[in-house]
């Protein structure tokens, strides 16, 4: 896996692949000031916190600033860095532990770097469970 962190790019841009609310609306939809802060639906929530134990700790920081964060936002790899707390290469490791997961995908595409989260995937692992 490439360490881009948009370096002599453009930073990668989050990306979702599949919907985020699983066809039962937006919180936008019912935020019409537009004053936003981080969630993610239950279902995905408890899948992530009974699949991830404390040792994980490093996955689950950044999991959770992925989640929070609207798609298309710019994950420069220094403003994820400052805000999660993590290490660079710690950050790696917890990026590639997720993309080995099918949590997060890592693509390139026409010449742009995206970090998708795999929200067909985790809704279909949490509706099994």
């Amino acid at each position: 896996m490439a360490n881009n962190d948009g370096v002599g790019k453009s930073a990668p841009i989050l990306a979702f692949i599949g919907d985020k609310w699983n066809n039962k609306g937006t919180y936008k939809d019912s935020n019409p000031d537009g004053y936003y802060f981080g969630q993610q639906p239950n279902l995905i929530r408890k899948y992530i916190m009974n699949e991830l134990d404390g040792r994980q700790g490093n996955l689950i920081k950044l999991m959770w600033y992925l989640l929070s964060t609207d798609e298309g936002f710019g994950l420069a790899q220094a403003t994820v860095l400052a805000e999660t707390g993590l290490a660079k290469q710690k950050y790696y490791q917890a990026r590639d532990a997720l993309i080995e997961k099918g949590w997060l995908l890592h693509e390139e595409k026409n010449g742009q770097y995206y970090l998708a989260i795999n929200y067909n995937f985790l809704w279909a692992q949490a509706l099994e469970k």
